[in-house]
């Protein structure tokens, strides 16, 4: 890491401990949206991250440039995981090669637990097992269940449908192992944010196509559903940070999603 991305992440973690009104005359007032206000934090944070792009002014955008800025505002903006979740990276048979996991295994627990199946965000070409960390970490705490996250295949270099593809059999998996996991199998839920709250959905309906057990519950946080690509917030927030519409226009390209499919 360079000395300036090392003074960058210092001013991020710093902003954090400003007064309000300090942010507001340092970056002024958050922008409303369709009546919507950006949270003030947030808003603080962009204005960094967007200056240094300017400064940056790299050209040449590469989705491994694009995964390693995404990594980097992950790890500014995350809090601490929950220290008495036990932690545990391993891999698992899928149909293209190994599929790695991450477990989450909740302190306090006697008998079957319940589980979470859960599939990060990123646009299907960015993030991975560190995107959801901490809150991987607050879900398994918080229900009492065992989480399991799963670092599906990404595009460009593994287009649609491979992480649905991996998805798939990672959901399989968990169940045809409940017993070593400890889990009740009846008690298996899909969760995930953005593209990951895509691929929980459709983990339940392409189940449901092929006539086996859907999951008990689906957690979606704001998942792309919507395959119109108009209206509602695509035209309200086509100009916001950080997914405004070029921004899903370049995960779609990347991904190989067209119309047709």
């Amino acid at each position: 890491m360079s000395v300036q991305e090392r003074i960058g992440k210092a001013l991020a973690r710093g902003q954090r401990r400003l007064p309000k009104a300090v942010l507001r005359r340092r970056h002024g007032q958050p922008p409303t949206i369709d009546g919507h206000t950006l949270d003030l934090q947030i808003h603080a944070y962009a204005s960094l991250v967007q200056a240094a792009r300017a400064r940056s002014a790299d050209s040449d955008v590469t989705p491994q440039k694009i995964r390693d800025g995404f990594d980097t505002m992950v790890e500014i903006a995350s809090g601490a995981p929950v220290a008495e979740v036990s932690v545990h990276d391993r891999t698992i048979p899928g149909p293209a090669g190994n599929i790695p996991i991450r477990l989450y295994h909740p302190p306090r627990t006697s008998g079957r637990s319940d589980a979470i199946v859960w599939f990060h965000q990123g646009g299907g070409v960015i993030g991975g097992l560190e995107t959801d960390h901490t809150l991987c970490t607050m879900l398994s705490d918080a229900c009492q269940a065992v989480v399991i996250s799963v670092d599906y295949r990404l595009a460009p270099e593994h287009p649609f449908p491979a992480d649905v593809v991996d998805s798939l059999a990672a959901y399989q998996w968990v169940i045809d192992h409940a017993d070593g996991l400890g889990i009740d199998p009846a008690r298996v839920a899909v969760a995930g944010t953005s593209q990951g709250g895509k691929i929980a959905a459709v983990v339940c309906q392409e189940r449901r196509r092929e006539g086996l057990a859907a999951p008990v519950a689906q957690i979606l946080l704001y998942p792309g559903l919507d395959a119109t690509w108009q209206g509602g917030s695509r035209d309200t927030m086509a100009e916001a940070w950080p997914l405004g519409g070029l921004t899903l226009q370049f995960f779609a390209l990347m991904g190989g999603i067209t119309d047709d499919n």
